[in-house]
């Protein structure tokens, strides 16, 4: 009789119990930054916010680099997607690393050579004599004497010291380089945002003597396109709207992107984001 009772209460409790209605598990997939959460990568919060990755059925989580970066995460399958420089892919690709870039965030490249004011670095041939903070690509020695060369300057007479991913404007505040490669959206405006006084040469002003490229770019792997095929499509569909939603309300996009990374300056992010969304 007992036992039956049991049986009896048990049957009431499941009758009683809410149906947890079941779907299909979201994918797991990992995306690495190129450096620190900037305007740059500002769609891909706004995709993981506004539940855009998740409608397509992905678990997004993205990481910032650290002791290996993106293009080794992605090629090596620590990471599925990855934020990259088109430079970084051409090379890597030359070498035989199965990179695939399958989207631009930026159609036309906004970046720029920065030095210290008062150096007469306004112009290519003026970076003779200064101390470059180079993060390490083979792309960068050929960028510079190109450039130098159209201005009639001789980059054999420009110092190069190795600085890695270390904050470029940082080393030029301190006067332990005199010249960077910088992001004028980011590392260009918080140089007008904090008061320090620089000289710009904009990339886009030289496409005579530099070609124009991508920059930056998301990647994959040939893996992940061969064995993953729905993957890269649903992802990027979700890029898509990210960017463009970015494109159109930049100060509410700023707003998510400092909620996902509040350690960044305001005002900082808000004047970027207004001069980078026209521009995705």
């Amino acid at each position: 009789m007992r036992r039956h009772a049991i049986l009896v209460l048990a049957l009431f409790v499941a009758a009683c119990t809410p149906a947890v209605a079941t779907g299909p598990v979201a994918r797991p997939v990992t995306l690495m930054l190129d450096w620190v959460p900037n305007t740059n990568h500002t769609g891909l919060f706004v995709a993981q916010h506004e539940g855009y990755f998740a409608e397509e059925g992905l678990q997004v989580d993205i990481v910032q680099p650290g002791e290996v970066y993106a293009e080794l995460a992605v090629a090596g399958g620590a990471a599925e997607f990855g934020v990259s420089f088109q430079e970084q892919v051409t090379l890597a690709r030359a070498d035989g690393v199965p990179l695939v870039s399958i989207a631009a965030i930026l159609q036309h490249n906004t970046s720029a050579f920065a030095a210290r004011a008062g150096l007469g670095a306004d112009s290519p041939a003026g970076w003779e004599g200064l101390r470059y903070g180079s993060f390490g690509s083979p792309f960068e020695r050929p960028t510079v004497a190109g450039l130098m060369a159209c201005d009639g300057g001789d980059v054999d007479r420009v110092e190069w010291i190795e600085t890695g991913f270390t904050d470029p404007l940082s080393l030029l505040e301190q006067g332990q380089i005199d010249l960077a490669w910088i992001f004028y959206g980011w590392q260009g405006i918080q140089a007008e945002q904090l008061g320090v006084d620089l000289d710009l040469v904009m990339m886009q002003d030289y496409f005579a003597c530099i070609p124009d490229y991508y920059t930056p770019v998301l990647i994959t792997s040939e893996a992940v396109l061969t064995e993953r095929p729905e993957l890269a499509p649903d992802f990027l569909r979700a890029v898509a709207r990210d960017y463009a939603f970015a494109a159109e309300h930049p100060d509410e996009a700023a707003e998510i992107l400092l909620a996902a990374a509040p350690e960044l300056d305001r005002d900082v992010v808000l004047a970027s984001q207004r001069w980078v969304s026209p521009r995705y």
